[in-house]
């Protein structure tokens, strides 16, 4: 029997309203204040100069371009100085966020996705895809879910165990939970992989003459809390 072990820096990625990109670890990109403030000057200009109004919505979408290419490229850059091995996405159902309910602009995150996603594969990260669904609403420290822990749109509150946190980081934080478990196709030529990690993605593999069991898991800072776990036999 051969016994190894890989480390995988992980990083989940949420797209929020105040800011564009919030990731697990607290780093955020972009401003929403700014993205909202200039659709309303483009939504402006079109009441105004009717027969200009093909050019002027030309020139935003150009606009949404260049922002996109700018924090997706910012995004990448950050994972690269932080030596991230594993990038998590939300899976979006159409162009816009799964979250409707404190939704104050719509935003080409469909677009914003696509260019994160081309970037850091190019970079040689791995992205892994994951479903949103519930993410806004579960604790990412005791796990339990409720309509009720998110009552605006910035501040979370989990009614089992009255954690307190950013609602948007704490949905970041649930993404890379989710992306530890479904990343189960992880390319062991990774070129990013990393031994020193703080947010660590453990992998320890058992090679057999036949067979190959893999165990994934997150590793917490609480003791004895070992959570988002999956054996797979190959």
């Amino acid at each position: 029997m051969v016994f190894f072990e890989r480390t995988y820096k992980t990083l989940g990625i949420d797209l929020g309203i105040v800011k564009p990109i919030v990731c697990s670890d607290g780093h955020m990109i972009g401003s929403g204040g700014y993205i909202k403030h200039k659709k309303l000057e483009f939504g402006k200009k079109r009441a105004r100069h009717q027969k200009l109004k093909d050019q002027i919505t030309q020139k935003q979408f150009r606009w949404t371009y260049d922002v996109n290419h700018k924090l997706s490229r910012k995004l990448v850059d950050y994972c690269l100085s932080q030596d991230i091995s594993v990038l998590g996405l939300e899976n979006l159902k159409g162009s816009h966020l799964s979250n409707k309910k404190f939704r104050k602009y719509t935003w080409a995150f469909k677009d914003l996705i696509t260019k994160i996603v081309y970037k850091a594969e190019n970079a040689g990260l791995k992205v892994v895809s994951v479903d949103p669904k519930f993410t806004s609403q579960r604790c990412n420290v005791c796990g339990q879910k409720s309509g009720d822990n998110r009552q605006t749109q910035s501040d979370f509150m989990c009614c089992y165990c009255n954690h307190k946190a950013n609602a948007d980081i704490n949905t970041a934080k649930n993404i890379y939970n989710l992306t530890v478990v479904d990343g189960l196709n992880m390319n062991s030529s990774m070129s990013r992989a990393s031994n020193s990690e703080t947010q660590p993605s453990l992998v320890i593999e058992f090679l057999f003459p036949q067979n190959k069991v893999i165990f994934y898991g997150r590793i917490l800072d609480r003791p004895n809390n070992i959570s988002w776990f999956l054996y797979r036999t190959l």
